[in-house]
């Protein structure tokens, strides 16, 4: 059976444990895993008999062999490699020292920031506390709200049955008003008429008594008229004739003579 075995950061092989035996880095402590095994696991050499027996068996350094030069050619690379490794990783730990330089930095702001942000907590529990009794008082008022809405659906049905007679009693007094209207409407145009009638009646009275109080001017005039030739004729034959001629008396009032005054009479005023 063969081995693989793990050196210097390398995994070589496989090797017979003769061949194993002649490496002078193979030791009880070297790493090998069985060839061939799938879910086998990397142990120990001195935990393996077999190789045990090998390195307890060698009496001197073996003799190198071409896979020794091999393995010190790789393993001067590998060298080589470590070296170059080693460099990237100082100049990787300088940057490491800066990075850690800056994170402490960084932690020191986080701490701070921590510190605020603990601080702001503490607050927002002063207002969470605040606003649990707040939002307790609103409860309190939302059960009061809601026991004072059976009042006030209550109230809106009161308020429907009101309006609702209020829209009987407005619909009532608009046909009362209407039908009052419509009586006042026919009164004034029995009034207009009536006083149509009336205007005419008067006119008609005013034109007859202009008549009569023409046809009394006339009767009057024609009276007068008739007293005063009378008058005049009994004057004359009172009077003695003389012998000149003399100048005439004027006329007397109808006063005098014993006749009635003329009175104007004015037309009736209605």
């Amino acid at each position: 059976m063969k081995w693989w075995v793990y050196s210097d950061g390398l995994v070589c092989g496989p090797y017979a444990p003769d061949t194993l035996a002649r490496r002078p880095s193979f030791t009880r402590e070297s790493l090998v895993y069985l060839d061939g095994e799938v879910d086998g696991r990397w142990m120990s050499a001195g935990a393996v008999g077999a190789l045990r027996a090998v390195i307890e068996g060698r009496p001197f350094p073996p003799d190198p062999t071409l896979d020794d030069v091999a393995d010190h050619r790789r393993l001067a690379e590998r060298l080589s490699e470590l070296e170059s490794a080693a460099r990237r990783q100082a100049a990787d730990m300088r940057d490491f020292g800066v990075r850690e330089s800056l994170l402490k930095a960084e932690l020191s702001r986080k701490e701070l920031a921590l510190r605020e942000l603990d601080r702001r907590l503490a607050a927002t529990s002063s207002q969470m506390a605040a606003f649990g009794a707040l939002e307790t008082g609103l409860r309190a008022v939302m059960d009061s709200l809601r026991g004072q809405d059976a009042e006030v659906k209550a109230l809106e049905i009161r308020m429907a049955a009101f309006a609702a007679e209020v829209e009987g009693d407005v619909t009532r007094a608009d046909a009362a008003a209407s039908e009052t209207a419509r009586l006042a409407a026919r009164t004034v145009e029995e009034a207009r008429q009536a006083v149509a009638r009336s205007l005419e009646t008067a006119e008609t009275a005013l034109a007859a008594a202009e008549q009569v109080r023409l046809e009394a001017e006339a009767d009057a005039e024609s009276a007068r008229r008739r007293a005063l030739a009378a008058a005049e004729r009994r004057i004359k034959a009172a009077m003695p004739k003389a012998k000149g001629a003399k100048r005439p008396r004027p006329p007397m009032p109808p006063g005098e003579l014993g006749l009635p005054e003329i009175t104007p009479v004015e037309p009736p005023t209605l």
